[in-house]
């Protein structure tokens, strides 16, 4: 087995570990030692990999942002997603993977997750926002400043987000989709933005 294949199962039991542990208390409160005994391997073994529990995290989060943005674009989530009037099925694809990876979204937005992944989550949005937004500032900065609008619409999103998986995901992916999609649009359509998911309406 080579290096790359054996982290990736390394991070798999400490990222389960993680999430059970998460559930009893504070990720700030978890040990190296508590976090290898769960996932049942030697204090040895993740020193190899990571340096201590915040290397672990800012790695596990990192990767996670990535894999999400992957999920739209390479490059820039907003950049499909603001420039298409209907991007429903691409947005989709995105919450089906917090969907798919519901036991880590509940560990990572609960009280005891770390702070650290939705302050990345907000960094990582407002600066793809930011980026899609700016070369159209003009038509709009007489309304509202670029980083009030592109704060405003990535904590709206993120709250809508944390929302659903604090509350069981209850809805499915396409719906929720459709619903924040909706939020986003009604803020571009409201300030007379003009790009396409200003115009989005349900299909």
């Amino acid at each position: 087995m080579d290096q790359l294949m054996r982290k990736t199962k390394t991070t798999q039991y400490l990222t389960t570990a993680l999430i059970s542990l998460i559930q009893k208390k504070e990720v700030s409160h978890i040990t190296v030692k508590e976090l290898c005994q769960s996932a049942q391997i030697n204090r040895a073994t993740f020193y190899i990999h990571y340096n201590n529990i915040q290397d672990f995290l800012s790695q596990l989060i990192s990767n996670v942002v990535v894999e999400m943005t992957l999920l739209l674009d390479k490059n820039n989530r907003y950049a499909v997603l603001l420039h298409s009037a209907n991007p429903t099925e691409k947005y989709c694809v995105a919450i089906q993977y917090v969907l798919d990876n519901a036991d880590f979204f509940r560990a990572m937005f609960s009280n005891n997750g770390p702070a650290d992944f939705q302050e990345l989550l907000v960094t990582e949005g407002y600066n793809q926002l930011v980026e899609v937004l700016r070369p159209l500032q003009a038509s709009f900065e007489d309304k509202i400043e670029l980083d009030i609008l592109a704060n405003f619409i990535i904590h709206a999103e993120l709250g809508s987000l944390n929302h659903y998986v604090r509350n069981n995901m209850k809805y499915s992916a396409l719906y929720m989709s459709q619903q924040i999609l909706t939020l986003i649009s009604g803020i571009l359509f409201a300030l007379e933005i003009n790009l396409p998911l200003a115009h989005y309406r349900r299909q």
